[in-house]
């Protein structure tokens, strides 16, 4: 059976794992309990933000305001969600050995990976934020300056910039996606993580692509749940607690299974 076969059943494996163990949903409840609240905080001004966008009066001093406020509550949640990440590696491992670790003893193991899993998601994501940056830029300068001539050349170039280096951004995606099972399973630092995952993935860029399709596909009926009028963004809400865990065992074992390690029969038990 070809790796690309494989993919669909480890997603669908890892939804089996956390609805037949909850300690897997357990170990999200923390960032799941600090995103409530934040939200709640966040959703309506959100909202304002967008709609001044749809009508071309974008207030800075909003936008400023709302990020001072805001970004240190994510930042709080990105760093306890790292924890509850390393955890689920850690669990996950074991249940593929053979054994079940409870949920708090795989997020006491998994707390000291923390620092190097947070300097790899840094490093990562400057690099891929950066490929894009320049056509953003000008998109930006295209959109506000008043020389016509110069807009459609601006956005012309942004636009064939954005193909070009989307397809930059998603390659570096692919090739660093597996950074968190490399350095909590190989125990490696944050740099090593992350060359770890460029060589793991090498030749097999498709196989992570279409697990992490499938991952796209699992977390659909979640964003529709947004749209339900109830104030608060339900799908997203959820998600935490259900597609931040199948995220996390998903990678785990599309690591082993690159790595070597996996065998089939695990998939289909």
């Amino acid at each position: 059976m070809a790796k690309e076969d494989l993919a669909p059943k480890i997603v669908i494996k890892s939804v089996k794992m956390i609805f037949r163990d909850l300690g897997y949903i357990g170990l999200y409840l923390l960032p799941f309990a600090i995103s409530v609240p934040t939200y709640i905080f966040t959703y309506d001004k959100i909202s304002y933000l967008r709609s001044l966008a749809d009508m071309n009066k974008l207030n800075f001093a909003e936008i400023y305001q709302f990020a001072i406020l805001a970004l240190p509550i994510y930042l709080i949640i990105w760093i306890i969600s790292s924890i509850s990440a390393s955890g689920t590696i850690i669990k996950a491992y074991e249940e593929f050995k053979g054994s079940r670790l409870p949920a708090l003893s795989a997020l006491g193991e998994g707390i000291r990976f923390v620092p190097r899993l947070i300097g790899a998601s840094i490093i990562s994501s400057v690099v891929v934020s950066s490929i894009v940056l320049i056509p953003f830029a000008l998109l930006f300068l295209g959109a506000y300056t008043k020389n016509y001539s110069l807009i459609f050349i601006l956005v012309g170039l942004s636009i064939t910039l954005f193909l070009i280096m989307g397809i930059l951004a998603i390659y570096l995606s692919l090739k660093l996606s597996l950074f968190a099972p490399a350095c909590v399973l190989k125990d490696l630092g944050c740099i090593d993580s992350l060359k770890e995952s460029w060589r793991i993935t090498k030749g097999n860029l498709l196989f992570v692509f279409i697990v992490l399709i499938f991952i796209a596909i699992f977390s659909i009926p979640f964003a529709i749940l947004n749209y339900i009028p109830i104030g608060i963004p339900i799908g997203s809400l959820l998600s935490v607690l259900i597609i931040g865990p199948v995220s996390s065992i998903a990678l785990t074992l599309t690591f082993l299974k690159l790595s070597g390690e996996m065998q089939e029969f695990f998939i289909h038990s």
